[in-house]
């Protein structure tokens, strides 16, 4: 949902003469039903997203019939989401890379990022409840990672970490494995040459919208996103079994074989330096 926003916000502030990372943008709650609508937007601005709820609130608790701004845009629909495939189909080239080097320059985190053997970072980033891998694929994935990659491997969970948070750690990676729907789709901030890894639960479809048949897995979006960001490569590796746990919860073991396949791809996108989607012979 953010991504709309910054575009169009952009646009204005180039038109307008003004910058958009001094911008405070509010949120009616009780209109789109989006809980996770103001900490998104607090990517896009260093001052605090409010509330419109709370800002009528205070202005009647001290008598005031007016709340005044010194300029006032109003527009957006925050229930347009980019999972719907015009919505990101319509984006220019290098759209998606703005916003994400705007984001990541507006909150100081580096552009570019040392990806060679020995000082490169693989991110695991396991589910934090259901179909959470088990413990033994989490040991075989980091082993087999710092083994293959030469990286530094980290294992993280997104849940109750803020979304600035979230953006640090992927943004500092080489390599992003992620669990379907642990927040995959984060892989967009990570810096050109690196790799997003999708382990897909096994009631998943492997997707082939992205990359030329390799894809980004998992929710439609992801494909879709990595068709706007060809300089990341999206690959994904599917989950052989679902194991029932004590708590009613599913959690899943990764196949190794596709896996190490992924890995294989990995080393010859490295290798090469350059990966084309676009060309069948790649």
């Amino acid at each position: 949902m953010m991504l709309p926003a910054w575009l169009a916000m952009r646009t204005l502030a180039d038109r307008l003469h003004f910058s958009d990372q001094n911008i405070t943008y509010i949120i009616d709650d009780n209109q789109c039903g989006c809980p996770l609508a103001a900490p998104s937007f607090s990517l896009l601005s260093h001052r605090p997203v409010l509330n419109f709820g709370n800002l009528v609130n205070q202005g009647k608790k001290y008598g005031k019939s007016h709340i005044c701004f010194d300029r006032m845009i109003v527009g957006y629909r925050l229930q347009t989401p980019l999972e719907v495939a015009h919505n990101l189909a319509h984006l220019e080239n290098g759209d998606l890379a703005r916003y994400r080097d705007a984001i990541k320059t507006l909150h100081g985190l580096p552009l570019k990022v040392n990806m060679s053997a020995g000082a490169c970072i693989a991110l695991l980033v396991q589910r934090g409840s259901d179909r959470r891998l088990i413990p033994e694929s989490i040991k075989t994935i980091v082993e087999t990672l710092r083994e293959r990659t030469l990286c530094t491997v980290k294992v993280a969970t997104f849940e109750g970490l803020p979304i600035v948070e979230q953006v640090r750690l992927v943004a500092t990676a080489t390599v992003f494995v992620s669990v379907s729907g642990s927040g995959a789709q984060q892989f967009i901030w990570l810096p050109d040459g690196a790799v997003s890894l999708i382990i897909i639960h096994p009631q998943q479809p492997l997707n082939v919208i992205g990359h030329g048949g390799i894809g980004g897995g998992g929710l439609i979006l992801n494909d879709f996103l990595c068709w706007k960001l060809p300089t990341i490569l999206c690959l994904q590796a599917g989950a052989k079994g679902i194991q029932p746990r004590e708590d009613g919860r599913n959690s899943i073991e990764i196949d190794m074989k596709l896996f190490s396949n992924a890995l294989d791809m990995i080393k010859m996108w490295h290798h090469r330096g350059k990966f084309d989607p676009r060309d069948p012979s790649e």
